[in-house]
């Protein structure tokens, strides 16, 4: 995989490993984005904020890692995740009160909730940073498509003729 990433780089000009391995973690913030997107659609503006920020962090991340080498004062853009991770966590505290307040099961308002409390406790786990906090993100959106999910309908027993 790191040799076929270098390949593709190294076909359209990227070659600074540190830049294109780093930005490379944008298509997690995409997914874990699409799934909140399903999971949180419920829950109105809170649901839509917890989401598209995630989605947001997409472009933020490559943004941060070629601003690595630029000069002040746009070189103060490297490491903005930081910031989009607090916006991350409190709209997730935001959309966890509101489900709350629509009276949806404790379970899943928990789990809403608890988003700030995931980014922080990845990120000390796994202190590769962002690296670490987008795997409990991504663990963390497992579990909503984990809940999400219907049971299937079991197969109704017809009388044997």
């Amino acid at each position: 995989m790191y040799e076929w990433l270098t390949a593709r780089g190294a076909s359209v000009g990227l070659t600074d490993p540190y830049f294109l391995y780093g930005a490379a973690v944008a298509p997690s913030f995409l997914l874990i984005g699409w799934v909140l997107t399903h999971a949180t659609r419920g829950l109105g503006w809170t649901g839509r904020a917890l989401s598209w920020i995630t989605l947001a962090g997409a472009p933020l991340v490559v943004v941060s890692y070629a601003a690595e080498d630029w000069p002040d004062p746009w070189g103060m853009l490297w490491g903005a995740e930081a910031i989009l991770f607090m916006a991350i966590g409190l709209a997730g505290l935001a959309a966890g009160v509101v489900a709350f307040r629509r009276h949806v099961s404790r379970s899943w308002a928990t789990l809403i909730a608890i988003t700030p409390l995931v980014i922080v406790v990845s990120t000390l786990i796994v202190p590769y940073y962002p690296h670490g906090t987008l795997i409990g993100m991504g663990l963390h959106a497992a579990a909503f498509g984990l809940a999400t999910r219907e049971p299937e309908p079991s197969p109704a027993l017809s009388p044997a003729a």
